[in-house]
């Protein structure tokens, strides 16, 4: 019988360019053999060079975003913004 593979709930900005934030999160998350569930702070725009502009979520939305998800077996935080949940 196959196991299901450990879920773990990640909370970061978006990175459009996939060197880190969620992009990145879930791919190191998926080769280490884990279910990534992706709860998006904030969308960033920005290029390889750097950051240009970052908009954050309400936190209530994140949090709304955070309880759908409750089962989870590990939590990983980054990028927070000015107010973690």
């Amino acid at each position: 019988m196959k196991k299901n593979p450990p879920c773990v709930m990640t909370f970061s900005a978006t990175d459009p360019t996939g060197g880190a934030g969620l992009q990145a999160d879930v791919l190191t998350l998926a080769s280490l053999g884990c279910h990534p569930l992706s709860i998006t702070t904030a969308i960033t725009v920005q290029d390889t060079s750097g950051v240009e502009s970052m908009m954050a979520f309400d936190a209530d939305w994140v949090n709304d975003q955070a309880r759908t998800l409750l089962a989870v077996s590990y939590t990983h935080l980054t990028l927070p913004t000015k107010r973690i949940v």
